[in-house]
């Protein structure tokens, strides 16, 4: 499997998330997904997968939480646009330092009690720059 076929499965699920699937029901496609992730072949897309799962994660782990705000789905979009796959790893890198400014700019004008989980999400586009990076200049 290469992750352009994990990512429109994954898409599917996001998707079906925003329009209110049921956390049973998540939690069975977060499964799913996770056993789908480990078919993938190039470590680098896999690690990618893995980064979409850690995001499905989240919204399980706060899925008693109110709704998202309108801010944290201003983020979620930002964190989706910085983390696509397509382009040369140099672009890639360009448009994760690029999503990290931009959510990092929405985390400070967030209410105080989003900024903390807003600013979280620069975490995993750290990694995934990492993986692009050489390993020399780590």
């Amino acid at each position: 499997m290469n992750y352009g076929e994990f990512e429109a499965d994954f898409k599917r699920v996001y998707e079906a998330a925003g329009d209110g699937l049921s956390t049973g029901a998540l939690k069975a496609e977060i499964l799913r997904l996770r056993q789908l992730s480990e078919t993938i072949e190039d470590p680098r897309e896999r690690a990618n997968a893995g980064y979409d799962i850690a995001m499905l994660d989240h919204l399980v782990a706060h899925d008693d939480d109110p709704e998202p705000s309108a801010i944290m789905l201003v983020a979620f979009g930002a964190y989706r646009r910085a983390s696509a796959m397509d382009g040369t790893p140099a672009e890639r890198i360009a448009r994760a330092e690029t999503g990290i400014e931009e959510i990092e700019r929405i985390a400070d004008r967030a209410a105080p009690d989003e900024q903390a989980s807003i600013a979280g999400m620069n975490e995993s586009l750290y990694m995934l720059i990492t993986t692009f990076e050489p390993s020399e200049s780590r």
